[in-house]
């Protein structure tokens, strides 16, 4: 005796068995593939969320890097710049930032229109945070509070008279 082995021999018709083991296959890679598309369609997805959020916070740089510019432009009229006053400037914005509901551009954009106004560096720094605060109080824009505002310590106290506001 060669040892324990056992040999079977089956006869008959495998033609049923393949069939049943092609469709099997078939199925498989038909849901395998369809997996591999959905799983492309979220790489997608993912990729473009990135791209987008990229998008948005390059063009916010650039439309910040813009305020600056402008708020510079407007500096350097009353002999001083941005960059002189950047951490006088960087402070009160800071503080209004965590103060109001304004954000740091908003606040620059402020301060940017009444130095245009008023001429006055100093006095536009100074006065920053009570525009912002008639600002809310009045339930009006930052520049037109900044308008109201520049006007009134230029002089001309009429607009915020129509406003109901009296100084004394």
């Amino acid at each position: 005796m060669a040892g324990n082995e056992v040999v079977i021999h089956v006869k008959g018709d495998t033609k049923q068995a393949e069939d049943a083991i092609e469709v099997l296959g078939r199925k498989i890679k038909v849901g395998l593939g369809e997996q591999i598309r959905v799983a492309g369609q979220a790489m997608t997805a993912f990729g473009l969320g990135i791209t987008a959020a990229f998008g948005f916070a390059v063009k916010a740089t650039l439309e910040e890097e813009q305020g600056i510019r402008r708020l510079d432009t407007a500096l350097k009229r009353t002999g001083v710049s941005y960059a002189q006053q950047k951490a006088a400037i960087e402070g009160v914005v800071a503080a209004q930032q965590r103060l109001t509901n304004f954000s740091d551009s908003e606040s620059r954009a402020t301060l940017e229109r009444l130095v245009t106004i008023t001429g006055d560096y100093t006095t536009s720094l100074a006065a920053l945070p009570v525009t912002l605060d008639l600002a809310t109080s009045l339930q009006i824009d930052h520049a037109s509070a900044a308008t109201l505002l520049g006007k009134a310590l230029t002089g001309s106290t009429e607009a915020l008279s129509r406003y109901g506001v009296k100084l004394a």
